[in-house]
């Protein structure tokens, strides 16, 4: 496992974004869901002049995928993020037009990794979130000790509840797949505006821990 990749998620202010951006993310996420506290709304417009190496994440649940199509290509989406019931199919539909797929899971103490088998094909990451009543966003974490019944070779995300307080044991579970990490309600001022002094103190974590 080399140095994690850092998500920061459910993004929607502009001069939040750059100064987010300014921290260089390695991704930048926009939830494309109506009914999350974080969607980006009807009259959203893609911050411009956001850093090309900055890969920009539409998160979806459930959407028909041809209007996932449109609009990754109306906001320049590099990746979708599906927190739904996608099927293998629709994520292997997905991947023939945008360059990352990413598939969400919710995991709990009854989850089976065996159930993301199907989509090793047609993914390129999987994120491993809480299940929650949420689709995300719960701001809760599963045992990670639950990851080492992981031992497929899709790289993933962790995300739920991942927070100032617990992201130095991130870094301490030295999973082989651990690609990145998924960083949203936990480093929120409100919903939708990320507290960046928290984000720093994240990214300095995490730099120095890995």
């Amino acid at each position: 496992m080399g140095q994690l990749k850092i998500k920061v998620c459910g993004m929607r202010e502009s001069d939040n974004c750059y100064a987010v951006a300014r921290l260089k993310p390695d991704l930048l996420g926009f939830i494309f869901y109506p009914h999350s506290p974080r969607f980006v709304g009807i009259d959203f417009s893609m911050p411009a002049g956001l850093p090309s190496s900055l890969i920009k994440v539409g998160v979806f649940v459930d959407e028909n995928p041809d209007r996932i199509n449109e609009i990754a290509q109306h906001y320049g989406l590099d990746a979708v993020q599906l927190h739904g019931s996608e099927s293998p199919a629709t994520c292997a539909f997905l991947k023939e037009g945008i360059p990352i797929v990413i598939k969400s899971f919710a995991v709990d103490d009854t989850f089976c990794f065996d159930e993301t088998l199907p989509y090793a094909r047609s993914v390129d990451y999987f994120l491993f979130d809480t299940r929650g009543k949420n689709p995300g966003g719960n701001g809760l974490t599963f045992d990670w000790e639950a990851l080492k019944k992981y031992r497929f070779h899709t790289p993933f995300f962790l995300s739920g509840g991942i927070r100032l307080s617990n992201i130095i044991q991130v870094g301490a579970l030295k999973h082989p797949q651990l690609a990145g990490v998924d960083l949203n309600s936990g480093f929120e001022i409100e919903p939708g505006k990320k507290n960046l002094d928290a984000l720093r103190n994240a990214f300095h974590l995490l730099n120095k821990e890995l």
